[in-house]
C-alpha cells in the first residue's frame, strides 16, 4: 500500500545532521571518484578481465529473483517528460519492507537521459551523489546527465533514483518551514557547554520530528534497505520506452 503523508509537498526532505560544509566536501569527493571510475571504465580495454570489485558486486546478486519480489523486478515503467529538456521520468514501486514484501509499497521517483550517440547503447548507468539526503535525480539533471564525459553519455542511458525518503521519493519530513529555519541557524561548532546543549537539543527535536511525522516510513529508511532498490533498477526496464 502506497504510503502517503498529509504534510505540505513543498516541505524540504530530510537534511543530514552534519554541517553543510562537510557534506559538500564529501559529495565533491564522490563526484570526482565516480567520474574517474567512469573514465577508466570507458577507456579500458574491452578484452580485459573484470575488476575484483566488479566480480564481488556480481557475486552478491541473487541467482534468481525471489518469488515474492517478481512483480517488483518485472515491472515496466511508463516514461514521461520531466519538464527538463532531454530527461524522462517515471515511478518505480519497491517493497516497503523487503523481508515482508506484502506489507506495502513505497514509490520511488526515477529519471533518465537516453544515450546521445547514434549507435546502440551499451546499457544503463545508475548514478547517485551520495548523501545522506542527496537527490539522485537532481544530480542527474544538474550534473551527471550533462557533465559526465561525452563518451560515457553517448553510449549509456543515464539513470537516477531518488532514495526512499528523499526528495521526490516520499520524503521523510521532520520540521515545518519555521522550525527548519530555526534549526539551520543552530551553531554546529559549539564553544561552550551552553552551546553544546543547544546543539544537542536541536538534533533531538529534529529526530523527534522525523519520528512524529513519518513514523511508518522512517523505520524502513536506512542503508541496508537501499541495495534491493538498486538491484531492481536493471537494464530490463531502464532502457525501455
Amino acid at each position: 500500500m502506497h504510503i502517503r503523508r498529509s504534510l505540505r509537498s513543498a516541505a524540504p526532505p530530510v537534511r543530514p545532521l552534519t554541517p553543510p560544509r562537510h557534506r559538500r566536501t564529501r559529495t565533491g569527493g564522490a563526484v570526482l571518484a565516480v567520474a574517474a571510475l567512469l573514465v577508466s571504465a570507458c577507456s579500458g580495454s574491452s578484452t580485459g578481465s573484470p575488476s575484483s570489485a566488479a566480480e564481488a558486486a556480481l557475486a552478491a546478486l541473487p541467482k534468481a529473483t525471489p518469488a515474492a519480489l517478481t512483480s517488483y523486478y518485472g515491472q515496466k515503467l511508463s516514461w514521461r517528460s520531466c519538464g527538463v529538456p532531454g530527461f524522462q521520468c517515471a515511478t518505480l514501486r519497491a517493497p516497503l519492507d523487503y523481508d515482508k514484501p506484502d506489507a506495502g509499497d513505497v514509490r520511488l521517483a526515477v529519471a533518465r537521459k537516453k544515450a546521445t550517440g547514434s549507435g546502440k547503447a551499451l546499457g544503463s548507468l545508475l548514478v547517485n551523489p551520495g548523501g545522506p539526503g542527496g537527490s539522485a535525480i537532481g544530480y542527474l539533471q544538474a550534473y551527471a546527465g550533462i557533465g559526465y564525459p561525452a563518451a560515457v553519455r553517448a553510449r549509456y542511458d543515464m539513470v537516477a533514483v531518488d532514495p526512499r525518503g528523499v526528495a521526490r521519493s516520499e520524503p521523510v519530513e521532520c520540521l515545518d518551514g519555521r522550525e527548519m529555519d530555526a534549526y539551520t541557524q543552530t551553531d554546529t561548532t559549539p564553544d561552550d557547554a551552553e552551546e553544546t546543549d543547544e546543539l544537542v537539543a536541536a538534533y533531538q527535536k529534529f529526530a523527534e520530528g522525523c519520528g512524529a511525522r513519518s513514523p511508518e516510513l522512517l523505520r524502513h529508511v536506512s542503508t541496508p534497505r537501499r541495495p534491493g532498490t538498486w538491484t531492481s533498477c536493471g537494464p530490463r526496464w531502464a532502457t525501455r520506452s
